[in-house]
């Protein structure tokens, strides 16, 4: 098994682009949670833009794999642990503190009961469901729903399944191709006898990550020998190759996101990583753009910030129609026929607006994040990480 070297499409080891396209999908699955009347979500590709996150476990796999593989596949003391503290350090920090200002708000609310229509610690929300959310067991479908910070279901998933990637690596040596390929088929199977989509969350989310970042990972372990064959197209070919796969993706997610055909979205994710990654096509040379490449630095806390702000959005809106004497939500005109759902946006134009200044929150949110709490927590867990590396060594 050997991985890729430094190229053209690489900058000291890094795919630039796939930052890019992990940023564009962080926000389209935040068009999606947004439920407001608007004109954008009349599009079919962001009602299922909750596809795009298979893209991030395919993604995960992929640049996962490149990066520890080869470490980890060397068996030296230390390696897995190193690993794991770099993997939680990454996640963690930002889930917990996410997590417990969606507690403190229900706290508050015990105080102040007019700041929501519902009660404190209501459905989705009770000390036990905190407790599989805060142990990051909220994938398995422990629970029948979990409303805390919803897309944390997902740092879940990859959080185990870091770990069995990880074992793999270990274990399987230079047969982790096999150990791949047997994870993704078990993903497959669970998700196929179980389901009639890709849709999973706190079910059977673990599966669901398990089949995208196995998909990823596999692409990664071949990458050595495929991204030199790749780049033997010419820059004319890999623009229509580009546009194929770009035009597939819209059509996989706007057509086919409920049916069966989506349990081959993680395959075309897992081709589309591969063609930017090359970064000679139209499509991957748009997202080297500056602004692009900062909503991909600030991806995670895009995805894991969302759900608060969306949450004590829909809160001001309800104390704003009480105070203005105004409309400011209406009937959801996305919901089945005979929903009584209420959601922000009276009109489509005043939803427009919202959803601007929502999506501007968000990333001044996941900006902040970012500084304060991401960056800090990779650096703590480097530190440990080199501790744990070194200390078997020290101590033989």
């Amino acid at each position: 098994m050997i991985f890729a070297s430094n190229s053209a499409g690489q900058s000291d080891g890094h795919y630039r682009a796939l930052d890019s396209l992990r940023g564009i999908a962080a926000i389209l699955v935040c068009l999606y949670h947004f439920k407001v009347n608007s004109h954008l979500a009349g599009f079919a590709i962001v009602r299922n833009a909750w596809m795009f996150v298979d893209f991030f476990f395919v993604l995960s796999g992929f640049v996962i794999c490149l990066a520890y593989a080869r470490r980890l596949g060397q068996g030296k003391p230390g390696e897995f642990k190193a690993f794991a503290i770099r993997r939680f350090g990454r996640i963690y920090p930002l889930h917990l503190v996410m997590l417990l200002l969606f507690l403190a708000f229900e706290l508050l609310t015990l105080a102040m009961p007019g700041l929501r229509s519902g009660p404190a610690f209501g459905e989705g929300k009770s000390i036990g469901d905190f407790g599989l959310t805060l142990f990051l067991l909220n994938c398995f479908g422990l629970a029948d729903n979990l409303k805390w910070n919803t897309p944390s279901w997902s740092i879940a998933a990859e959080w185990w399944t870091y770990l069995a990637f990880a074992a793999a690596a270990v274990l399987a040596g230079r047969r982790l191709p096999l150990a791949l390929s047997a994870m993704a088929a078990i993903g497959l199977a669970v998700m196929v006898a179980n389901l009639p989509s890709m849709y999973a969350v706190y079910d059977y989310g673990f599966w669901r990550c398990l089949l995208g970042f196995s998909a990823g990972a596999l692409v990664a372990t071949g990458w050595s020998f495929l991204e030199p064959q790749l780049r033997r197209f010419s820059n004319l070919v890999w623009h229509g190759i580009e546009t194929i796969l770009l035009l597939a993706v819209i059509w996989m997610v706007s057509e086919l996101a409920h049916s069966g055909w989506s349990f081959l979205s993680p395959l075309l994710f897992a081709a589309c990583v591969a063609a930017v990654a090359v970064e000679r096509g139209w499509v991957s040379r748009l997202l080297l753009a500056a602004p692009l490449l900062f909503a991909g630095k600030i991806s995670y806390g895009i995805y894991m910030v969302q759900a608060l702000i969306i949450a004590r959005f829909e809160n001001l809106l309800t104390l704003g129609e009480r105070a203005l004497g105004i409309a400011l939500k209406g009937p959801a005109t996305f919901a089945e026929a005979g929903s009584e759902r209420m959601v922000a946006g009276a009109s489509f134009w005043q939803g427009d607006l919202m959803t601007v200044l929502l999506l501007a929150m968000v990333l001044i949110a996941a900006t902040l994040s970012y500084h304060f709490i991401e960056e800090p927590g990779k650096r703590w867990a480097a530190r440990l990480a080199d501790k744990a590396r070194h200390r078997p060594a020290e101590a033989s």
